[in-house]
């Protein structure tokens, strides 16, 4: 296994992805990364650094996700209290779907990466779970409350 500090990728070096996150980089920037260089056949992380506003990548992708939740969370508060004005059972499970689709994957993330050794597999484990539990919640709205 290479130690992803001396790893080094190029055109021509066979090797496709870092093993490991780059240097300077952990938890979703280091990942991400990753993902990028196996997805696009080896170029050298280096060459896929972004900068948004003039964040670095991992600042970048914090607030994106943080941005998505907190829409998540007006569409779900939004959902939510429909279900309380009109005693609406699918957009109670709609509210759940959305909440599960869009804040919980981003809090559940940050907390497993931040309070635990977890490890990729584990947070994109629990990410695709309430991706998961928030489709089914909204499959579940469609249905009519008088159906069986």
């Amino acid at each position: 296994m290479a130690d992803p500090i001396s790893a080094s990728i190029g055109p021509g070096d066979g090797l496709d992805f870092v093993l490991g996150p780059p240097p300077g980089l952990s938890g979703a920037a280091g990942r991400a990364r990753q993902y990028v260089a196996r997805e696009i056949g080896g170029v050298a992380p280096s060459v896929l650094e972004t900068a948004v506003f003039g964040l670095d990548e991992s600042t970048t992708i914090f607030f994106l996700g943080m941005a998505s939740a907190a829409l998540g969370t007006v569409v779900t508060w939004t959902a939510y209290r429909g279900y309380t004005r009109n005693d609406s059972q699918p957009m109670l499970f709609l509210a759940v779907g959305v909440a599960f689709l869009t804040v919980a994957p981003f809090v559940l993330s940050h907390a497993v990466d931040l309070a635990t050794d977890a490890t990729d597999a584990t947070v994109l484990l629990v990410v695709t779970a309430c991706h998961l539990l928030g489709l089914i919640s909204i499959v579940r709205s469609f249905r009519r409350p008088d159906s069986h």
